[in-house]
């Protein structure tokens, strides 16, 4: 029997969410069964070293830079070379390539698409609409994300990170030493860093200290409201690593400050390695975080909620054991995984498209 060509299209892969999906998935895939290649639209391929993928075969049509129509026909020739029978678009982008490069190509796959995220500008809001009629299937990770632009076949896979057999040992933190604070993100609005240096900064903590993973545009205004406010050798911008789970290990409590989010990988990593959580019930958070998994708190009550669970290790541990199993049993990588392999398999088996939603 020959293997399913799947194609997956991203926009790039940069160290971020939707590419650390991605990426763990084809590593994982059964390769008896599919033959799965990967395209990026960018030549930001940094995500590969940061994630520990340096070896990944990667396809690149630069719609970035460069000559945008001829790297486009390029991809329309490789997609008529490897013949794929479904192709798997990620993001915006990702979508407008694949639907553009197949629209008059003599192959015809199945065309499925995940956005990775809640919020789209109304601009790409309606271009993902009108493009429903080129898809088989959609891909989100909650029931209700942006029913306005799904197709009738729509699935809910939920996003899923590897997760170690048994609930990773952590050290109970004591009143006299500092607190570990750990962010992961990037360094952009929708993080709202400067928000959460502001709660920081305002709590009724003796001694914390925070390490900020990630790079963006606000960097040197959070160095600069550190200063202002007198945090700035508690604050400590560590950029890229390839180190996030160690850093997870040696964090105590997993801070996220977010105006929005879909459903983080970060976050869920940080389930996998049973850190206790505080952060702003957004996008998908309030379900992963339900039943003492977690705390959540708005903006305004965030260091007053850092501060309570500061004072009870004991009860933050056991949060954090609660979440260890939660993201074992409904976030796992591999999980995540097959439900794509059956999807895939049935796109390519060509089966009639029902309405309604399946949720796994």
């Amino acid at each position: 029997m020959s293997r399913l060509r799947i194609l997956h299209v991203i926009t790039g892969l940069s160290p971020g969410g939707a590419e650390r999906l991605v990426l763990d998935m084809i590593r994982r895939f059964d390769s008896n069964r599919f033959d799965v290649r990967l395209a990026s639209l960018t030549d930001d391929l940094n995500g590969l070293d940061v994630f520990g993928y340096p070896d990944q075969a990667v396809e690149v049509f630069d719609l970035r830079k460069g000559p945008r129509v001829a790297n486009l026909l390029k991809m329309k020739r490789f997609i008529e070379l490897f013949a794929p029978d479904v192709i798997h678009a990620h993001l915006f982008h990702g979508l407008v390539a694949t639907v553009t490069s197949t629209r008059f190509s003599a192959c015809s796959p199945a065309i499925c698409f995940t956005s990775h995220l809640d919020r789209y500008p109304l601009p790409h809001r309606l271009t993902v609409r009108f493009l429903k009629s080129w898809r088989s299937a959609d891909v989100i990770f909650e029931p209700d994300q942006h029913p306005e632009m799904n197709v009738a076949r729509t699935l809910v896979f939920p996003n899923g990170v590897s997760v170690p057999l048994l609930p990773p040992s952590r050290n109970r933190w004591s009143g006299e030493g500092t607190l570990r604070l750990l962010a992961v993100g990037r360094l952009v609005q929708q993080k709202d860093p400067l928000g959460l240096i502001r709660s920081l900064a305002n709590a009724d903590l003796p001694e914390w200290s925070l390490d900020w993973i990630g790079i963006g545009p606000l960097e040197a205004a959070i160095r600069k409201l550190s200063a202002e406010l007198g945090v700035e050798n508690r604050v400590n911008l560590l950029g890229i690593r390839s180190d996030i789970r160690q850093q997870m290990r040696d964090a105590d409590i997993f801070v996220m400050h977010s105006a929005f989010e879909g459903m983080p990988m970060s976050l869920l990593e940080a389930g996998a390695e049973a850190m206790p959580v505080v952060s702003t019930p957004v996008g998908s958070i309030p379900g992963i975080l339900a039943n003492d998994r977690g705390v959540l708190a708005l903006p305004d009550q965030f260091g007053q909620a850092l501060c309570r669970l500061a004072q009870s290790p004991a009860l933050a541990l056991a949060m954090g054991l609660k979440l260890w199993s939660h993201v074992s049993i409904k976030h796992s990588i591999e999980s995540t995984t097959i439900a794509h392999e059956h999807l895939y398999q049935e796109l390519a088996g060509g089966k009639k498209i029902q309405s309604g939603r399946e949720v796994l």
